[in-house]
């Protein structure tokens, strides 16, 4: 009697901790201590995929992401240990995919969210509307899970559910994110890949540079890509361009390639002089990779791709306009024809003076937006009499006059 009866308690303590929690791996699961920021563990930083690519990720490393509202698992999931991919329905349909654990034994959960016409990504955290899909499936056994034709719902909260969802189905032209997270934490990663859905999630448009722009420094120039590129295709010496008309010189390339990210949608060329005022074409060719530049699906930039721009001139700093109110004056608003530096300007407006009789100038105020404002109110001891006026711009008293976004004084 006594063996069984131990026996009956054991099994009801474990019947009872599977209910009562997702999982339970107290000898396996490490708290994350740091944030997650590393490229691709963030939604802002999602990996483009292909649906004709697996993904291998070798390792996925401890780190703390922000909670995940949820209604359809409440009261919320964790995004720790986790890797964000995107991807867009070219073509209405299902979507099938298999997430396949490196190590056998660990626990991955999953969610999928729509965020089509989403200008912040990070809604996903709080908009529980935006989760298509989810799976949270823990137990003692695990292995691959997905969306597969074994699945028949889409959701799978934590605990002895199912391991596998429905095919997820997926509009055209709207955009999705796939979370993935090690909830196991033991730092071994997975294989991704797609199949078994009628989705078209591939874009076999190849990638080409939709804009070229120079901006205060004519030696470098801005360019950006109908799609994201993949870093590996892209050569630091920025190899695949060259630019005519004339002989210029192309010294490198920047982007946050070299902060770790997989894939850019623009990128900086520097250059070895600066280019004048005029019109160019930027090309695109073979770099010594052997390559153009490759989108996720391997579809390259055509060979011999080229797009016009154009250099301008700098237009100096200058008054619009300079309003007022009354017949007598305390202040006058003075408006520029593009913005100024906010720390340009000192606080008592030693920068101008009003002739003639040059009726003081008390301080000068303005609505600065990041750093940058284009309207300066200055604000006077005594109201402005009837009669014609002069507005002069001097250097004050930290030694310049108004300083445009480009560093140039007014």
């Amino acid at each position: 009697m006594r063996y069984h009866l131990i026996t009956y308690f054991i099994f009801l303590f474990f019947s009872v901790d599977l209910c009562a929690q997702k999982k339970n791996y107290t000898g396996l699961i490490k708290s994350p201590t740091a944030a997650c920021s590393l490229p691709g563990m963030l939604p802002t930083s999602a990996i483009a995929v292909c649906g004709t690519t697996t993904f291998n990720q070798p390792n996925v490393t401890a780190c703390q992401g922000a909670i995940i509202t949820s209604t359809a698992c409440p009261p919320d999931n964790a995004s720790d240990n986790a890797f964000w991919y995107k991807f867009r329905c070219y073509q209405a349909g299902t979507l099938g995919f298999l997430i396949t654990p490196l190590q056998s034994t660990d626990d991955y959960d999953w969610e999928i969210f729509d965020v089509t016409g989403i200008t912040n990504l990070n809604d996903v955290y709080t908009n529980p509307n935006l989760v298509v899909s989810i799976n949270l499936f823990g137990d003692f056994i695990n292995g691959p899970t997905g969306c597969t034709t074994a699945g028949t719902t889409n959701v799978n909260c934590g605990g002895g559910t199912f391991i596998f969802n429905r095919l997820e189905p997926l509009q055209v032209n709207h955009d999705y994110l796939l979370m993935v997270n090690n909830y196991t934490n033991s730092g071994q990663g997975y294989r991704l890949n797609f199949n078994g859905g009628t989705a078209v999630i591939t874009d076999n448009t190849p990638p080409i540079i939709t804009s070229v722009t120079s901006g205060c420094n004519t030696a470098q120039l801005k360019v950006n890509f109908s799609k994201d590129i993949k870093c590996d295709s892209v050569t630091l010496s920025g190899s695949e361009f060259s630019i005519t008309n004339g002989t210029h010189v192309v010294t490198g390339v920047t982007s946050t390639c070299s902060a770790g990210f997989s894939f850019i949608t623009d990128l900086t060329i520097n250059l070895q002089n600066p280019l004048t005022t005029g019109n160019y074409i930027l090309h695109v060719n073979n770099g010594t990779d052997g390559n153009t530049f490759a989108d996720a699906c391997d579809e390259l930039t055509p060979v011999g791709f080229q797009i016009p721009f154009s250099v301008v001139q700098q237009t100096p700093l200058d008054f619009t306009t300079t309003t007022f109110t009354g017949c007598a004056p305390s202040f006058i608003d003075v408006t520029f024809n593009k913005p100024f530096l906010c720390t340009s300007v000192t606080p008592t407006g030693t920068e101008f003076s009003i002739t003639p009789t040059n009726p003081a100038i008390t301080s000068a105020t303005y609505t600065c937006v990041n750093g940058r404002a284009t309207v300066l109110r200055l604000n006077l001891t005594n109201p402005l009499p009837f009669g014609n006026y002069n507005f002069v711009v001097n250097n004050g008293s930290d030694g310049n006059t108004i300083t445009d976004t480009c560093g140039i004084d007014m």
